[in-house]
């Protein structure tokens, strides 16, 4: 069941990711039904997440590094991420689309705090299937995901 839509301003995409799609149906794949690459790119993503962790946390005991980690995936952080690069001006559903305005202002707010701001979590689905699509079509390219 597809519950959102998205409008696909390519080009404008792009030029947020710094990456230009060979396919560019993969990127519409992304935005419009993006259960399968929202799944596959929430995995490439941890992965990432945590092998940055490794690499520069290298005195940190497990519980520290799992904690790490989870912070920097969690959907809150998605989601504010999403809204700092501004993908909820390509949503077509009004009712995502105001709350997530709101939460933009709300985060311009200096009186609030950012960790706050509660973004609609299909803001960080749209994260995640960005990261699947770009990992999908750059060959499974960790190296060009974490550009």
């Amino acid at each position: 069941m597809e519950w959102i839509h998205f409008r696909t301003e390519i080009d404008e995409i792009e030029s947020i990711l710094k990456y230009s799609f060979n396919n560019k149906d993969l990127l519409k794949e992304a935005l419009e039904s993006y259960h399968r690459l929202e799944f596959f790119g929430d995995a490439v993503l941890e992965f990432l997440i945590a092998i940055n962790v490794y690499k520069t946390c290298k005195e940190i005991d497990k519980k520290t590094f799992v904690k790490l980690v989870t912070i920097n995936v969690e959907n809150d952080v998605l989601g504010r991420a999403a809204l700092k690069n501004k993908f909820h001006n390509y949503l077509l559903d009004n009712a995502v689309k105001n709350r997530a305005d709101k939460c933009e202002e709300a985060m311009a707010d200096e009186s609030i705090s950012n960790s706050d701001v509660k973004p609609p979590k299909v803001l960080a689905n749209l994260i995640e299937a960005l990261v699947g699509a770009v990992h999908v079509d750059s060959a499974f390219s960790f190296e060009k995901v974490w550009e």
